[in-house]
């Protein structure tokens, strides 16, 4: 169960992101609730009205990611078996967690190599 506690927490992360310029998209677990979410710019009011009915929060980065969840013990082991490291994890709803790493741009992989 959601406390006051929980989404005023959730709402001062959401408005700290907010104001180091992250574009922020109100969810429901992993769905979007605005359509047209990729052109989407809050004001902070509006991440204020979003936050306290206790949305999940999705980040427009403008670099594309890749996200490995590790939402189980037998994912969460073969990560680390694999040595896989980030510089960005955050703790999902479920207690599992989620590595972000930028994508690579296949073109410029190419480039690198010759």
């Amino acid at each position: 169960m959601e406390t006051l506690r929980n989404i005023d927490v959730r709402l001062e992360s959401a408005l700290e992101h907010h104001r180091l310029g992250l574009r922020l998209v109100p969810l429901r677990g992993k769905i979007a609730l605005v359509r047209a979410w990729q052109h989407l710019h809050l004001a902070e009011r509006e991440i204020v009205q979003w936050g306290r009915s206790g949305v999940n929060w999705g980040a427009i980065t403008g670099d594309p990611v890749c996200v490995i969840d590790t939402d189980n013990d037998a994912a969460e082991s073969w990560v680390k078996a694999k040595r896989i490291e980030s510089s960005v994890e955050v703790i999902s709803g479920g207690g599992g967690r989620h590595r972000w790493f930028t994508a690579i741009n296949r073109q410029q992989k190419r480039g690198q190599n010759r």
